[in-house]
């Protein structure tokens, strides 16, 4: 999809972009990934210091976290906030698919605007660099983020 009103975005790559995914690391090695499909967004938390064994709910950042960056991402309340990380945490209990991350789909589009504004807001450098293929790009954080 390509993200309306995101003037900067225009600028960089002109008005033939696709948007894929975003992200964000909560800490060094673990991180939110969402993917967005038609209809859909697929959510992944990624633990890279355990990709060889099963994501444990020790490993997700808190509450409170989750609930505030689903919100932002999905332009939705507490509560429904609330009842996607319990889904996320109920896909821990029932076993992951693949080592070292876990996974849900959420049936909303990623608010591309508010995601990209706060990543604007909380990140304290940015770059691009190409990503595969000849016409990727991808916009990078690469300072800490404010939690």
């Amino acid at each position: 999809m390509h993200p309306p009103g995101i003037k900067e975005l225009d600028e960089w790559f002109g008005g033939d972009y696709r948007f894929i995914s975003a992200g964000y690391f909560y800490s060094e090695k673990i991180h939110l990934s969402a993917e967005q499909n038609e209809g859909a967004t697929d959510i992944f938390f990624f633990n890279e210091d355990r990709s060889y064994e099963p994501f444990k709910a020790e490993y997700l950042p808190p509450d409170e976290w989750i609930v505030e960056k689903f919100m932002l991402m999905f332009g939705i309340n507490d509560q429904e906030s609330r009842n996607y990380m319990t889904q996320l945490k109920d896909s821990i209990i029932k076993g992951q698919e693949y080592p070292g991350m876990i996974s849900i789909s959420i049936k909303k589009e990623i608010n591309i605007a508010a995601v990209y504004s706060d990543l604007k807001r909380t990140t304290s450098n940015s770059s691009i660099s190409p990503t595969t293929g000849e016409v990727g790009f991808k916009k990078h954080s690469t300072m800490g983020t404010k939690r």
